[in-house]
């Protein structure tokens, strides 16, 4: 039966709530863990009050955590991939990464520059070795929502992991390639920052912030997905669907800690494509009429 934990945020203490959420959870990793691998979500250069990158807090309670209750000499590595518009090692510095490296003591890892261990997928190829070596691999997404697929969170965080810089490669396959990215880098243990959330609301911006102070935490991939697909409000999300076929995780049975999701659903807005390109379309005819 997977498990989900939802706890709401109180007084900005980022640390009491990831540690609530974990504890709710009651997954104590073995004490013979000696590497862990921490993917957060850092697709551009923008600040995690936007709403698009993860809060560095939230992946220094984690270490604190663990660190607190597992084994205090635990290697960590807090590793991301280049994507098309983000260098990693640029994100690091910027997004406070570098500051929190050196005051937990932990390694920082550009995926797209570590070892490559080659994978049988159709799409994705290869994987950080990094990853597969490691004793025990957390995804820290966002809570956001996608013009193309309708979320992004836990499964889409390991189509950010796969080392290729151009990952817009794969956009025409984008369902498939996300399912083989978790297929290969599967989590054992989700925590989403959804204390700013992004919500996509208009043709022409690709999303908003939206405050939640909600920290939701998972040990299946699938469920966490899908528990946050309901606190968005949203109707069910085709890859998610395809990722449980394919017994990445399970929407059934899930077993709900904490907050009730009905206390702390709210509505998003997805945008859509077609209305997207249109708008967009529309508004570059309107600026070359004028001038």
């Amino acid at each position: 039966m997977p498990k989900v934990s939802i706890v709401k945020v109180e007084k900005d203490d980022v640390k009491a709530a990831v540690y609530k959420s974990l504890d709710l959870l009651r997954i104590m990793p073995s004490d013979k863990i000696k590497k862990v691998l921490i993917k957060p979500n850092l697709c551009h250069y923008f600040t995690p009050d936007t709403g698009i990158t993860t809060d560095p807090r939230v992946v220094g309670s984690i270490i604190d955590y663990i660190r607190d209750k597992v084994n205090k000499n635990v290697e960590f590595i807090i590793g991301e991939a280049d994507a098309t518009e983000m260098k990693a090692d640029i994100a690091f510095k910027v997004l406070g990464y570098e500051r929190l490296a050196e005051e937990k003591k932990v390694r920082l890892l550009n995926l797209s520059k570590d070892k490559r261990l080659k994978v049988a997928g159709k799409f994705v190829k290869e994987i950080s070795l990094s990853i597969n070596e490691c004793d025990l691999f957390i995804t820290v997404p966002k809570l956001k929502t996608h013009m193309d697929v309708k979320i992004s969170i836990c499964l889409k965080n390991q189509f950010g992991a796969i080392p290729y810089p151009r990952k817009i490669i794969f956009h025409k396959n984008l369902e498939e390639a996300i399912i083989e990215a978790s297929k290969f880098m599967k989590p054992d243990l989700c925590v989403v920052d959804g204390m700013v959330a992004l919500e996509g609301k208009g043709p022409i911006s690709e999303g908003l912030p939206r405050k939640m102070n909600l920290i939701i935490g998972g040990d299946d991939p699938v469920a966490t997905d899908y528990v946050c697909t309901r606190i968005m409000g949203l109707s069910r999300v085709k890859y998610v669907m395809m990722a449980e076929k394919q017994n990445l995780g399970s929407t059934k049975n899930i077993q709900i800690l904490g907050e009730k999701i009905e206390n702390v659903k709210t509505k998003f807005m997805v945008v859509n494509p077609k209305e997207y390109i249109l708008s967009f379309a529309q508004n570059i005819f309107n600026l070359v009429v004028k001038k």
